[in-house]
């Protein structure tokens, strides 16, 4: 399937640069890199920054990088087993409560880097048509906290380690590629332009990696492999994005 979808990417690109260079007669055609533009860059990939530079009058060159970093806290809500109470009563003679909170935090990181091609149908067209590859962190978002009892990520059960500690993250590929629609031009005609952009970026099957001191082993592999099959719907990440650009030259 990524075997695929790679020749068709190489083969879209190849068909778009031939036509444009092959249909260029005038003497006013725009050189490769005869312009120059950065802009700066908000979405949902986050915040970022780019430069760009034509190819010819149908294609534009960019390349820049991208940055989603949060961090927040919150409770998880548990519930305790019944057996688990009663044994710990016969034990101690305490039985404690059914439910409980664990303080949590969880940590996203999204950075990328970027290189992207620029089709525009039209000699003067601001509709575009983009193609390219963004790479970066393959570990985006990562849970972790500190307790005594049990955690549940999804469908996956577990046990906090010596040191009380508990982790999960959330995995990706860390070479995605991107196909978008959009409008404006890559380096803008006049000194200041705008651009819209809506795409989707193809970061493959999303995974729950535990990773603390000791996993329920009989849990895990069941529960990781069911909560990873629900996970698989969620190929593409959605990519709406805004830029200001300033054309250097």
């Amino acid at each position: 399937m990524k075997t695929n979808f790679c020749r068709f990417l190489i083969g879209l690109v190849a068909f778009v640069v031939g036509i444009p260079v092959m249909a260029q007669t005038g003497p006013d055609k725009v050189k490769p890199f005869s312009h120059l533009s950065v802009s700066l860059n908000a979405g949902t990939l986050g915040g970022g920054l780019q430069v760009a530079a034509p190819l010819n009058d149908y294609l534009g060159l960019r390349a820049g990088f991208s940055l989603l970093k949060f961090k927040c806290n919150y409770d998880y809500d548990g519930i305790r087993d019944d057996q688990l109470i009663q044994d710990v009563g016969t034990r101690t003679g305490y039985n404690p409560d059914k439910y409980y909170t664990v303080p949590l935090k969880a940590k996203a990181n999204m950075t990328n880097g970027m290189l992207l091609l620029d089709y525009f149908p039209f000699k003067r067209s601001v509709f575009h048509v983009t193609a390219g590859l963004l790479f970066g962190t393959s570990s985006i978002l990562k849970v972790s906290g500190q307790t005594d009892e049990r955690i549940e990520v999804g469908d996956i059960i577990i046990e906090p380690g010596a040191d009380g500690r508990v982790e999960a993250a959330l995995k990706t590929n860390a070479v995605k590629p991107y196909v978008g629609l959009g409008f404006g031009r890559s380096v803008a005609h006049s000194r200041v332009g705008f651009k819209f952009e809506l795409g989707a970026m193809f970061h493959g099957n999303p995974k729950i990696e535990a990773t603390t001191g000791k996993i329920v082993e009989e849990a895990i592999d069941q529960d990781l492999s069911r909560f990873n099959k629900f996970l698989k719907n969620f190929k593409a990440y959605p990519v709406l994005n805004f830029q200001l650009s300033y054309r250097i030259f």
